[in-house]
């Protein structure tokens, strides 16, 4: 697979996006087979490798290997200092286990988004789905809290903010 076009500087790139677009497309065996191969080439940067393990994990997720997904995820932060591999590999955590209605272990990887990475991508996102697991627990003020924090969002954080007002007693 990546013995094509051995010369080219892109090539990996290419394989890189190959992989993602099979990935945007549901197609998570074949992009899984590609990252896996990505992986097989030593020579990589480091970026490159761990975007390709974060990239196995969470194709690993959507075939519905979700414990080997999970394990892969936690290894992946011990393994790596990139931050925005980290912060997805923190999301795709919280997000797990937010689903599972763990809602204390899914603020945990939310908080470490938001304390490690305030300046990240993923920030806004975990603030509200912190807000949203506070809200679910009836733990309204920190709810509100989290809420408050999300930029961007606001027509959504209203709506959720009214709800925990409503929810309280404070809102008629």
């Amino acid at each position: 697979l990546l013995g094509r076009y051995p010369a080219s500087s892109y090539r990996i790139k290419a394989f890189l996006l190959e992989g993602l677009s099979l990935k945007a497309l549901r197609k998570f065996k074949d992009a899984y087979d590609i990252f896996k191969a990505i992986l097989k080439d030593a020579s990589l940067d480091v970026h490159v490798l761990a975007r390709a393990e974060f990239e196995i994990a969470d194709c690993l997720y959507y075939l519905g290997q979700v414990e080997e997904s999970i394990a892969k995820l936690e290894s992946l932060r011990s393994k790596y200092a990139d931050p925005e591999i980290l912060g997805m590999a923190l999301w795709r955590l919280a997000e797990h286990y937010f689903k599972e209605n763990n809602f204390d272990l899914a603020r945990r990887y939310l908080l470490s988004i938001t304390h490690d990475y305030p300046e990240g991508a993923l920030v806004n996102d975990a603030y509200y789905l912190l807000g949203l697991s506070f809200e679910k627990q009836g733990k309204y003020r920190e709810a509100l809290d989290a809420f408050r924090n999300v930029k961007g969002r606001e027509s959504e954080v209203y709506m959720r903010i009214a709800d925990v007002f409503k929810a309280q007693g404070s809102f008629t």
